[in-house]
């Protein structure tokens, strides 16, 4: 698996689509602080909270990124290629995954480049952010292998991630509604987990946008991203090894 991963890497590392999005992910960063009262119209307490937002770019890239890169393999029969060299299914998968990781951390380290160059000081709040971050990434990684691995062909799998994205912004918007409307009751608890479980659900719950009764804690939220990786992860890899490759 680690010739795999490797290989992964290197082709993250020089895919023009991936180092664009870095650039970006820096300079769209410093640019939203610097402009986000101007082109929101609304005030903000602080670049913190510019930084929180924009934040949500990191999930819109890997959404369309992920997909696109992993569903390549297919496309051009490398995968196939892989194993008649006798390398499973198995291993590709989990090379696909670390890859998404990897590509994930990247963005994110960019990001808040781009935040400190715009003055964002690197704070205690900064730090724990950027750790549940990482994470919620970590397992939304899991979810974007586990499309991209699943749809083999570019498009499709592009195409489903956009909605996947599309659709956990909107499932989080309902589920956090119900949830102003049943606070303190064990169903207001369950939907608070619910919509914890999902990525888009963290990043808004751990900001400063969001009711503090909507954020389970920092701990909380690191072990719904790892258990939601985990589960993504075994659903993309059940029989993996019996799979078509045709």
């Amino acid at each position: 698996m680690l010739n795999v991963l490797k290989a992964n890497l290197n082709r993250l590392f020089k895919n023009k689509f991936f180092i664009g999005g870095c650039i970006l992910a820096a300079a769209i960063t410093v640019f939203f602080i610097h402009n986000a009262e101007t082109v929101l119209d609304v005030h903000f307490r602080s670049d913190d909270m510019a930084l929180e937002l924009i934040s949500i770019g990191v999930i819109a890239f890997i959404s369309i990124f992920a997909p696109i890169f992993q569903s390549a393999e297919y496309s051009s029969g490398t995968i196939r290629n892989k194993v008649a060299m006798g390398i499973t299914q198995n291993k590709i998968y989990a090379a696909h995954f670390l890859t998404m990781v990897v590509a994930s951390i990247v963005i994110i380290l960019c990001w808040l480049i781009g935040g400190v160059i715009a003055g964002v000081s690197i704070s205690s709040w900064l730090i724990a952010y950027s750790v549940i971050l990482i994470f919620s990434m970590i397992a939304y990684s899991s979810f974007m292998t586990f499309i991209g691995m699943r749809f083999r062909k570019v498009v499709t799998s592009a195409t489903i991630g956009v909605l996947a994205f599309q659709g956990a912004f909107t499932a989080v918007i309902i589920i956090f509604m119900l949830i102003s409307q049943h606070f303190g009751t064990t169903l207001g608890t369950i939907l608070t987990y619910i919509g914890n479980s999902i990525a888009m659900g963290r990043w808004f719950a751990n900001s400063q946008l969001s009711d503090p009764n909507l954020n389970p804690g920092v701990i909380v939220s690191i072990i719904l991203s790892l258990v939601m990786a985990a589960i993504y992860y075994m659903i993309g890899t059940f029989k993996i090894n019996k799979r078509d490759l045709q």
